[in-house]
């Protein structure tokens, strides 16, 4: 298949060249059948096409596409026109056209949804600094530090829904073109009572499997300061403070950047569906 298009190859007898008729397609697949017949064979063939396209309701239904036959050394070659694409399923038949038309192969192929937005969760790590739990500790020098939990960032689970620009097979990837396999991501932690929908993440989604896939992006979240401590510079447990720590919290908004794992809810309610 290139640029959408499946291209079957039959001989005059039905019998079908190479892989033949896909099992599964996509709703973007549209197909070309090549049909080889003897040089000698001057019939005339017939491909009908029963199959409809919901998203813009255009149905081609029993469509008739006669093919012209093209001469050759060996046989002659019918190209019928490319046709498509559908959805849910596409009937296709082919018929020796004569006073009573012969069947000569027929088959139904599977149309895959596309989906173009999902709700998936997963366990991602950030680098937003947000420290938790803050404490002075006397250092063995007689200075003063202080200690904290989570102070370079922390992992959680994440609630987030992505949104395919392109469209995206329910069934399968669809080959190694990037914009088939890439998302759009905005979610929020969840599983933290003290956090839950409390902080806003947007990135991209790499899919590298059918319902996996890696996310990073940027997390926004409300987060713990402390006057005159500059988080890039100041190492809990190690650098020196002075005053009074709970003179010097506040909040502040800051953005900071996350990458993770998110695992598809489709399989989720596989794992959970009951067999009745």
């Amino acid at each position: 298949m290139k640029d959408d298009i499946i291209h079957i190859y039959m001989f005059e007898d039905g019998n079908l060249l190479l892989s033949g008729y896909p099992t599964t397609a996509t709703e973007k697949s549209k197909f070309q059948l090549h049909l080889y017949t003897e040089s000698t064979n001057q019939d005339q063939y017939r491909l009908e096409i029963a199959g409809n396209y919901e998203p813009t309701l255009n149905i081609e239904n029993a469509s008739k596409f006669v093919g012209t036959r093209t001469a050759g050394v060996l046989a002659s070659a019918i190209d019928f026109a490319e046709v498509g694409p559908f959805t849910s399923s596409a009937t296709f038949t082919l018929k020796r056209v004569s006073a009573t038309p012969e069947v000569i192969n027929t088959s139904v192929v599977k149309i895959a949804k596309t989906i173009h937005a999902s709700i998936g969760t997963g366990l991602i790590v950030s680098w937003l600094k947000d420290p938790t739990n803050i404490r002075r500790f006397k250092l063995p020098t007689g200075d003063s530090t202080l200690l904290a939990d989570n102070p370079n960032g922390n992992a959680s689970l994440t609630l987030m829904a992505t949104l395919y620009p392109w469209g995206r097979n329910n069934l399968m990837l669809e080959g190694p073109n990037y914009k088939h396999h890439l998302g759009v991501v905005i979610g929020t932690n969840i599983a933290s009572s003290s956090k839950n929908f409390r902080n806003f993440m947007f990135g991209l989604q790499y899919d590298f499997s059918l319902g996996g896939s890696f996310v990073a992006g940027i997390e926004v979240a409300n987060r713990q300061k402390i006057q005159d401590v500059d988080y890039s510079k100041f190492v809990f447990g190690e650098s020196k403070f002075t005053g009074n720590v709970a003179d010097k919290l506040y909040k502040q908004v800051g953005v900071g950047m996350f990458f993770g794992v998110q695992v598809d809810s489709r399989i989720f309610a596989k794992m959970f569906a009951t067999t009745p």
